[in-house]
């Protein structure tokens, strides 16, 4: 497959500001999960345990494993080839990066780069980021998840460095969410309880229902809500599967809710 990227890049202006829109437009509710994917049946695979994801299972009409294809009314579960044309190891970067744009960004860049986004994903950020795309066209959209201040004082210290959600959200200069809008119930924590491992940070842990039901309700208000959680992530990292069946539990019991604004949470 051939694919044609303009890398004279020219960044886009939103021509709206993000304001709640009416429950009665539609809305497009995106949940990322970071470090699920659709592999080989066996023990070496949690999704292959029957009990990890029953409501997402059932929803899909199959397990989410290599060769699931479902095309049916408001379902859809496909592979894709995360390598996209690009030899080597897909990354994160580059991953997500082309998720949030619709763009190529290994072909873009000429490799897979895993990490942050550096200058040239950037600017693939800046002129296609899904934020921008739908403000310029006159929709709404927010990042359903809360950021700590601890986070903002890390980048300040150069402790750390923005992911390509954050940066999705500075460019199109979506708002970010924060402790007392979490407090308030208009947010939800990466991991979806809340729970954190900074003693005294005040969060108070809420169980996936509450949180489903949170989400639910904010995607009502808006054009296009996105929220990422990483459980998965970090399970995989750590090579545990007592830990990942028990992510994937957690995310099935998140997404079982039903709210007026939504009969129930489609995996995106």
């Amino acid at each position: 497959m051939d694919f044609v990227i303009e890398k004279d890049l020219t960044p886009k202006t939103a021509m709206s500001l993000s304001k709640p829109a009416s429950v009665l437009e539609a809305a497009f509710l995106f949940v990322f999960l970071d470090g699920v994917g659709l592999g080989t049946a066996g023990v070496h695979n949690p999704l292959s345990v029957s009990a990890a994801m029953p409501f997402l299972t059932a929803y899909m009409g199959q397990p989410w494993l290599m060769g699931a294809d479902v095309l049916g009314p408001q379902r859809l579960l496909k592979a894709i080839d995360a390598t996209l044309g690009v030899l080597g190891l897909p990354q994160s970067a580059t991953g997500q990066t082309t998720i949030y744009t619709g763009q190529n960004a290994p072909m873009f860049l000429g490799r897979h780069q895993s990490g942050f986004a550096n200058g040239a994903l950037r600017k693939l950020i800046d002129c296609y980021g899904l934020f921008s795309q739908v403000l310029a066209l006159g929709r709404t959209a927010t990042l359903a998840n809360a950021y700590s201040p601890e986070y903002f004082y890390a980048i300040a210290r150069r402790q750390r460095r923005y992911s390509v959600c954050t940066l999705l959200s500075l460019s199109a200069g979506v708002p970010f969410r924060l402790q007392y809008e979490y407090d308030q119930g208009e947010a939800i924590f990466w991991n979806i309880v809340g729970t954190s491992a900074i003693a005294g940070d005040g969060r108070q842990a809420i169980s996936p229902q509450v949180a489903g039901e949170r989400l639910a309700k904010l995607s009502g208000q808006y054009g296009v809500t996105l929220f990422e959680c990483y459980l998965c992530d970090y399970a995989g990292h750590r090579q545990s599967r007592a830990e990942a069946i028990e992510s994937l539990q957690r995310i099935d019991a998140f997404c079982k809710v039903r709210s007026p604004n939504c009969r129930s949470m489609s995996p995106c």
